[in-house]
């Protein structure tokens, strides 16, 4: 347990370093959230209540999250693969879903400045009257939604493992969810099919959670954290199923470089 743990910590700061210095997650993770907020807020107005304007704020930080969660963990084996990492990654004693979850926690840490870094830009470089009734509500709405987009780009990576162009299939999936999410607009105001849809994305009752930590619905947040956490470890368990599925195949067929 001890020997995980170290490996982890450690694959974390390596990944952590490594896309500290690739300007795409340079780029997701601290210029395009700030880009987003001010357009929305912008486009909101200074006639804006807070209200609209904090929940605008919230909703570009998770825009720029998930940007930066598909660019690092969506497509953390296709990069295995291009740098040939990934057949001895997946040869070696350490679980390849541990290097994932390395990488995923990275990926998540660059989230959690996403989202500090924009509040912080609405509300004293945008000069944003930025309000939120329970502060200590909107802890472990922001945990969720990390860990949550974290979770989701690590199922979508090992979905498209197989497909030779990962990278750029993930890369469609990024303004639905922006949808989705309601990050973009609220899904109370899209048809209610979406809703729906979105009982299935672990961002989206992240999304929920930050709102109504905002507005201090202490019980929406419960239900919310609840779902949210729920959806979280349904992505987990199918990713590890289809990751042991993905390595028998790989090996089976001696497909992992797709070459």
């Amino acid at each position: 347990m001890r020997a995980r743990s170290r490996f982890l910590i450690i694959a974390w700061l390596f990944h952590l370093r490594q896309m500290a210095t690739v300007r795409i997650y340079i780029f997701d993770s601290v210029v395009l959230p700030l880009v987003l907020a001010t357009i929305a807020l912008r486009m909101a107005g200074p006639s804006a209540d807070p209200a609209t304007l904090t929940s605008l704020t919230f909703g570009a930080a998770v825009m720029g999250m998930w940007a930066a969660a598909l660019s690092g963990t969506g497509g953390a084996i296709s990069r295995m693969r291009s740098m040939a990492l990934l057949e001895p990654i997946v040869a070696a004693p350490t679980p390849l879903a541990a290097a994932l979850a390395a990488n995923a926690l990275a990926s998540a840490s660059l989230g959690l400045y996403s989202l500090v870094a924009t509040v912080l830009w609405a509300k004293f470089g945008l000069k944003a009257p930025i309000e939120i009734a329970s502060p200590a509500l909107l802890v472990p709405a922001f945990v969720l939604t990390v860990v949550a987009t974290a979770a989701l780009g690590v199922t979508l990576s090992v979905s498209l493992v197989m497909f030779r162009r990962a990278q750029s299939v993930s890369n469609l999936f990024e303004y639905p969810f922006w949808i989705f999410t309601g990050a973009m607009v609220p899904i109370t105001l899209l048809p209610a099919w979406f809703d729906s849809v979105s009982w299935f994305i672990g961002p989206a009752w992240g999304m929920k959670a930050i709102r109504s930590a905002a507005v201090g619905d202490a019980s929406a947040v419960g239900v919310a954290l609840l779902a949210g956490f729920a959806v979280t470890a349904a992505y987990w368990t199918v990713s590890m199923l289809l990751l042991r599925s993905m390595e028998r195949l790989a090996r089976e067929r001696a497909a992992l470089p797709l070459s």
